[in-house]
Formats: C-alpha cells, structure tokens, sequence
C-alpha cells in the first residue's frame, strides 16, 4: 500500500493501480483478507479510488460491495455508498439519478427526504423550521452550539 501511494505521487497511477491489485491478490492468497481488516478496508479504498480514476466502474461497485458487506461501522458504510452514488453519476452523466441513489441512502441512516417534495411537504418543513426557531431570525442558529451527526459529517468529508 505505501509503495502504491508513492507510486501515485510520482505520478504513475497506472503502476499505482497494478501494485494495489497486486497487493490485494497477495492478501487473497494468504487467506488473510478481511482477517487483517484495517490493511483489506484501506486496499479496498484506494482500489475504488484507483479503479474509478481510470473509469473501471464495474470493477470499481464489486470493491464499494466488498466493503459495503464487511464494513464495520456506519461511516466506513456511508464512505462506500458515496462512492457508489459517484460512480453512478460519473459514468451515466445521469446525475437526477444519482440524487436519487442519494435520498436512498439517507434513507437507509433515517434522513426521510421526498424525492419530488410537495406544496404541502414544504409548508410543513417551514412550520417545523419556524416552531425550532422560536419566533428567532436565521441570525439566533448562529448562537447555537454545534451536534455531531456522524452520517452527515462524514458525507460533508467525502464532498469536499
């Protein structure tokens, strides 16, 4: 994995990518794929970083399955399923389509988001925006003190 990334630096990403299947053929053989998880989780990543940045897209979704199934927290999850929605996105051009793997995904960590919000939806989010405010102006959140949201702040992490 070092070797990869500084074969990446050098800007080989060609060799990167050889060295990185190269390595996660090595762990395959050796039995201990998935045992030495932080090692297969990090090939696993710089492989759909890899795989992606050549526009190996298919190859790209079986490495975001592989940690989607062996993944041990919510963030290493999400980290995958962004992925993926970027995947989508870049290789079909579709991005309405990739909005909407978006929603289902926030689904799935308890965000209910309509795809196609109505009137009546949207007057219900104001009242509930209103009722949180408290009669305040947009300028009180500023006072308020910060909640981590782990699902949404590793989603903001990947975006920027």
């Amino acid at each position: 994995l070092r070797v990869a990334t500084i074969s990446k630096f050098r800007g080989d990403s060609l060799k990167e990518h050889e060295l990185l299947l190269k390595g996660l053929a090595c762990l395959e053989a050796s039995g201990s794929l998935w045992r030495d998880y932080e090692l297969s989780y990090d090939l696993y990543n710089a492989i759909i970083i890899s795989e992606y940045s050549v526009g190996a897209f298919d190859k790209a979704r079986a490495a975001i399955d592989e940690i989607i199934n062996h993944a041990k927290t919510l963030d290493e999850k999400l980290s995958a399923y962004m992925h993926q929605v970027l995947c989508t996105c870049d290789e079909t051009r579709d991005y309405s389509r990739g909005v909407e793997d978006g929603i289902k995904v926030l689904k799935l960590y308890g965000y209910d988001i309509p795809l196609e919000p109505t009137a009546i939806y949207m007057v219900k989010e104001g009242a509930k925006l209103k009722k949180a405010l408290r009669n305040h102006s947009f300028s009180y959140l500023i006072g308020l003190q910060v909640v981590a949201d782990f699902p949404i702040l590793a989603l903001f992490k990947h975006l920027t």
